[in-house]
Order: structure tokens, then C-alpha cells, then sequence
């Protein structure tokens, strides 16, 4: 039986609910804000899923400068997937609009080489923590509760997260995703998670992905335990003739714990491998 301490007065809950709307983190991508009812909430778990090409990586990464650039906060970015020094390079590239293979080159026109100083002078200024050793949710846990004012956690991806204790996928994805929760209440922030989709979403003729794609999958318990849960689609990856754009990308908010679903468009640029609202973008 529970005890009286264990349950919250409605009245309490009201204020709190207030309280917490000034906490909520922004993505910096309006009409995604404006269905997440002003950004991510604190505690809350937020899934980005795409096939490979998508543009998971570069969403996550986009987030986190919109989000050191809004919030002045601390974001940790653990890179299980890259290195430290290739996410680096993608930052400032998406950030400066500037080509990254020219960046990795070192190949690039006079203006270009300013707009890559200037960013690199702001980025540098930003608490960015990138972490690029594979590592389990327990080791992601304590190298967090060392950052000051923090205000977002990102995994990228979610299949790389070590877990020892079982020998099947559907339990290791359980536990991690348990723990991956008891971190994001421990530490009050939100946690963008990102993830590959099952490739049974390319069998179809409309190759958009849905959450029942992960119906069949060990991951199928992401889906249930976030609070939001988005997927990315580039209709130009498998069809790239001239009726399609070629910088059109769909968020799809599938899942929305707190909010409405629907997509929302956004304008990916391959060379910079940046992301922008989209028709902010295009009116520039």
C-alpha cells in the first residue's frame, strides 16, 4: 500500500507543469518546435530515426548548435559511430555553409576560409562535449553528472550502446533504453536518441518509414518508451529525378507525447550536409 507522501497534490502538479515550460529546450527548427509546444522537455526521451543516407547524423548534430546557440547551455554528444575529429569537421561545415569535403581537403576559396574561421571562432565558444568512445549508458551517466549546467544529452546511434548482460538484442534493448531513462530523470534533461530503422520500410513502394516498421524489430522497444519519436525521409535519396527536390527533407513526428504529429519540411543541403527550415531557407 502506498504511503501519503507518496502521492502529489493535482495542485502542485499544475505549478510544476508551469515551471517546467520555461525548462523546455528548444530544437531551433520552428514548425518542430511548434509541435513539440516550444521544445524538448526535461526528463524527456526523444528518438531520430532514418535509413542510412537520411540525414540522422547531421539533424542531431544541427540541434546541437541550435541549442548551445539558444540556451547558452551545456550539450554532451556521444559519438559511438564517429570519430570526435569527423564530427568536428561536420559541425563546422554545416554551420558555415561551406562544402565538407572542401574542409576535409583544405581546398577552398578565399571567402569560404572566412566563413569557416568565423565559425569555428563561434563554435568554439560553445560547451560542447563530444565523446566518441563506445561506452555503456552507466559510463554516459557519470561523465554527465560532471558537466555544468547541462541542457541536452545526444546518442548517436542507439545500436552502438554497449550492454554485456544478455545475449539477445530484444533484452539488452530493454535494459539500455531503462537505463537511458533512469539517466534523463536523474540529471533533469532531455535525451535525443538517434537510431537506424529496419530496412523493411525500402520493400515498399512508398518508402516513407513508419513506427510499425520497428514492429518486428529488437529496437521495437525504443518506440514505445519515447515520448517523441521522429523520422526523416529524402524522397531524392531513392528517386532523384527533376519533379522531386533535391533539398527537400521530411520530419515526420510520429509519435508526440505532448503534442501534435504530423511532418514538417526541412531544407538538407548535401554538400554542407546542413539543415535548415526550409522555407526560411529558400526566401534567404
Amino acid at each position: 500500500m502506498k504511503k501519503a507522501h507518496d502521492f502529489v497534490r493535482i495542485n502542485q502538479l499544475i505549478k510544476d507543469m508551469y515551471i517546467n515550460r520555461e525548462l523546455l529546450i528548444p530544437t531551433g527548427f520552428r514548425d518542430i518546435d511548434r509541435m513539440l509546444n516550444g521544445g524538448l522537455v526535461p526528463s524527456s526521451i526523444n528518438v531520430i530515426a532514418g535509413r542510412p543516407g537520411m540525414g540522422t547524423t547531421s539533424f542531431a548534430l544541427s540541434i546541437v548548435c541550435n541549442v548551445a546557440r539558444l540556451t547558452r547551455k551545456a550539450i554532451v554528444y556521444f559519438s559511438l559511430d564517429m570519430l570526435n575529429k569527423a564530427i568536428t569537421a561536420r559541425l563546422i561545415s554545416a554551420q558555415s555553409d561551406v562544402s565538407i569535403k572542401g574542409i576535409l581537403r583544405s581546398r577552398l576559396q578565399k571567402d569560404c576560409w572566412y566563413n569557416v574561421r568565423d565559425t569555428v571562432e563561434e563554435i568554439s565558444k560553445m560547451e560542447i562535449f563530444i565523446f566518441d568512445r563506445i561506452m555503456k549508458v552507466s559510463d554516459m551517466t557519470e561523465i554527465c553528472k560532471g558537466v555544468t549546467d547541462l541542457g541536452l544529452i545526444i546518442i548517436d546511434p542507439f545500436q552502438n550502446i554497449i550492454s554485456s548482460d544478455y545475449y539477445d538484442n530484444y533484452s539488452n534493448s530493454r535494459k539500455i533504453i531503462n537505463e537511458i531513462e533512469i539517466m534523463a530523470r536523474l540529471l533533469e534533461v532531455p535525451v535525443i536518441i538517434t537510431s537506424k530503422i529496419p530496412r523493411e520500410c525500402e520493400m515498399r513502394n512508398d518508402r516513407r518509414p513508419l513506427l510499425s516498421d520497428f514492429e518486428n524489430s529488437p529496437y521495437k522497444l525504443l518506440e514505445s518508451h519515447s515520448d517523441v519519436f521522429m523520422l526523416l525521409f529524402r524522397e531524392y535519396y531513392y528517386n532523384n529525378n527533376e519533379d522531386i527536390p533535391p533539398h527537400l527533407m521530411e520530419c515526420i513526428i510520429a509519435k508526440n507525447r505532448i503534442g501534435n504529429c504530423g511532418t514538417t519540411m526541412l531544407y538538407w543541403d548535401c554538400e554542407s550536409l546542413s539543415i535548415r527550415d526550409f522555407d526560411r531557407y529558400t526566401k534567404s
